[in-house]
């Protein structure tokens, strides 16, 4: 888990200052597009990275990654969707772009901790 967070904790680093130079300001309207820009197009990855990366280090087939996104990906991918769209109107309304990777990283750790129990569990 911590090698996941590292590896998005670093891009998510990168993304967030492409999203604020691709869509400049904090009023609400661009709050909106930041936030459904970022789940249309980080979230998958970020969720493809969390299987993929622990998928590896669990020493599996890439086909089996695979079935597994395929699997518990929906489910995720639902969570993830509604927790993150207000965190990240938080996030891109009032905090100013040095701290959205840390203020991200406290939201990630909470639901990591849910994606591990799906992961591992089922």
């Amino acid at each position: 888990m911590t090698f996941v967070g590292l590896v998005t904790g670093a891009i998510g680093h990168y993304w967030y200052i492409f999203i604020d130079k691709r869509y400049l300001g904090n009023c609400m309207r661009t709050v909106l597009k930041k936030t459904i820009f970022d789940q249309m197009f980080w979230a998958p990855v970020g969720i493809t990275l969390f299987f993929g990366i622990l998928g590896i280090l669990d020493r599996k087939q890439p086909s089996d990654i695979a079935s597994e996104i395929k699997q518990k990906g929906p489910e995720v991918m639902l969570v993830d969707w509604m927790v993150y769209p207000p965190a990240q109107i938080i996030n891109y309304r009032f905090l100013p772009t040095r701290f959205r990777v840390l203020y991200d990283c406290l939201i990630a750790f909470a639901l990591d901790l849910y994606y591990s129990h799906i992961k591992y569990e089922r």
